[in-house]
């Protein structure tokens, strides 16, 4: 009797309890309303775009998980979403998270309820994926298009190779903007390129990508200054003792090149007070040097013939520097 008793007032108290009295979630009368944008400065446009058809969800701002939600809805066709029933006075975090193309947008916004128009608005998680940026710049820091670049992810290949070899083939866009996510962590190397008009531009560097990060930076392009190509030879005796005036008879064939004498040469110089002689804007490949100078004793009759010869291979962007001792001539 006394077990029908209890269970019997049981029964009585939640008969008599009113809809408003058991409290929960989405049980009050105020709402959320807001609006989600897609404002993508790092490789888009700068404009707000509404973003129809998406996901957001609702979880409470005092809560640490930020996987987990309350309640989601999806946003109309312009962009809105509603969140109704909800308490007044609380704060609560709206949330948008999408993967599209292996990039992650996110948005995130704690509010309190009521609100009639928030803006919500969704950029690249830079927090959320690993991968680079750059906005490439001319010299004058102005973004530049167009620009090729490529990513390395072996120094050596890098440093030698061509962007043939690169791993990565990317192309400023109007905005002078690069970038590459959903990529692995570790250190990128970077080689940008461009030729306006006859000018050529350039850059180099390294990126160093770590998990959950975008690295954002600029990448300022500089003129090339072309390397001249050639050779520069010193002349001494053969106590190193530098000599000037002589003559250096520079060939181009082989053939002709066979005798002790500049008949045919391509090239004539004559060193300078420091024994130098040079020759640049040539093409690559190899040349067949032969070095003279008659000196003179107290008559004129009496006169020595010092000479050499060489041969040498001219590689381009490269100055080649060589040394010729000349020896006395003997018959």
């Amino acid at each position: 009797m006394k077990g029908n008793f209890i269970l019997l007032l049981i029964l009585l108290f939640v008969s008599s309890c009113k809809k408003d009295d058991i409290k929960g979630d989405l049980s009050e009368k105020e709402s959320i309303r807001g609006r989600l944008y897609l404002v993508d400065t790092l490789t888009q446009q700068n404009a707000p775009t509404p973003l129809s058809k998406k996901k957001v969800t609702l979880s409470y701002t005092s809560s640490p998980d930020l996987v987990n939600f309350l309640f989601s809805t999806t946003t109309d066709d312009d962009g809105y979403f509603n969140f109704m029933n909800l308490k007044k006075g609380t704060s609560y975090r709206i949330q948008y998270q999408e993967t599209v193309e292996k990039v992650v947008y996110a948005a995130l916004k704690d509010v309190e309820a009521p609100q009639e128009v928030i803006v919500l608005e969704a950029n690249i998680a830079t927090k959320k994926q690993s991968g680079f940026h750059l906005t490439v710049v001319d010299p004058q820091g102005e973004k530049i298009s167009n620009v090729n670049v490529c990513i390395f992810t072996n120094k050596s290949v890098f440093e030698k190779g061509t962007c043939e070899t690169s791993d990565y083939q990317l192309k400023s866009d109007a905005k002078g903007r690069v970038y590459k996510f959903g990529i692995t962590e570790g250190d990128y190397f970077v080689k940008a390129s461009i030729k306006i008009g006859d000018v050529d531009y350039s850059a180099t560097d390294t990126i160093k990508v770590i998990e959950n990060n975008v690295e954002i930076k600029s990448l300022k392009l500089e003129r090339v200054v072309p390397i001249p190509v050639g050779f520069q030879y010193t002349v001494t005796d053969t106590t190193g003792t530098k000599i000037s005036g002589v003559n250096l008879c520079v060939f181009i064939s082989r053939v002709v090149f066979g005798g002790r004498s500049c008949s045919g040469s391509t090239y004539q110089l004559i060193t300078d007070h420091n024994g130098k002689a040079s020759k640049f804007g040539l093409n690559p490949g190899k040349y067949f040097v032969y070095g003279t100078i008659k000196t003179y004793g107290k008559m004129k009759t009496d006169s020595t013939i010092f000479e050499n010869i060489d041969s040498l291979i001219v590689e381009e962007n490269k100055i080649t520097n060589r040394e010729l001792i000349l020896k006395k001539w003997i018959k």
